[in-house]
């Protein structure tokens, strides 16, 4: 693991994680390999518009697993000294998850055999490789754990389990923070406007559901 906590170990999916930080282009990139020779084994290299997007699946899949999201109460004294200006503006992303709370229908991560791309969805990564194009969805895996398939074709590109997801939440904020294309007042914006109630009003009812 380095300084920033851009790579890290987990031996119990024998993957590693490295998240590096952005270029002078900003753009996100993720990469998984093998633990044993690391092999090639996973990536999400995407336009630096998605960061905040993989930042909104890792603070959905908190909440829908109950985990708390770091900094939730204090992030305007945390990172911007208490100065923030709230914003009416809002990027898409965060948009449609708004407004889907407000009709009471969650936008959620689901497990791969209810994900229908036609319908109201999270907000795939697309990808563009010599290898073809496609999109990276967000997805359950029957243990729990994140991961993302590839449409078409359903393979598995990148797996993340609850403390990955953990990890990668910290890592992306912290670039972010740094101001990369004006992320940081995206950030912000996150904090400010994420109906961040609706969802954990939803995993309170759930698990008293199954008391």
């Amino acid at each position: 693991m380095t300084s920033d906590f851009e790579c890290w170990e987990n031996e119990e999916t024998g993957l590693r994680t490295e998240i590096p930080f952005p270029g002078d282009a900003g753009d996100l990139g993720v990469f998984q390999t093998k633990l044993e020779g690391f092999a090639k084994s996973g990536r999400i290299v995407a336009n630096y518009d998605y960061r905040s997007t993989f930042l909104l699946h890792l603070v959905i899949f908190h909440l829908q697993n109950g985990m708390p999201v770091s900094n939730r109460q204090d992030w305007n004294e945390k990172f911007f000294d208490g100065n923030y200006t709230a914003s009416e503006s809002v990027f898409f992303d965060l948009f449609r998850i708004k407004r889907h709370a407000e009709t009471g229908r969650l936008l959620k991560i689901v497990a791969e055999a209810e994900l229908d791309e036609k319908n109201d969805a999270i907000t795939p990564i697309p990808q563009a490789f010599s290898s073809g194009l496609f999109k990276l969805w967000p997805v359950l895996t029957s243990e729990n754990h994140l991961t993302y398939i590839k449409i078409p074709g359903r393979e598995q590109e990148i797996l993340l389990t609850r403390e990955d997801v953990s990890m990668a939440f910290e890592v992306v904020r912290t670039h972010m923070l740094r101001g990369i294309r004006a992320h940081k007042g995206e950030l912000g914006k996150i904090y400010s406007q994420f109906p961040f109630e609706a969802y954990e009003q939803d995993y309170e009812r759930a698990r008293a559901s199954t008391k």
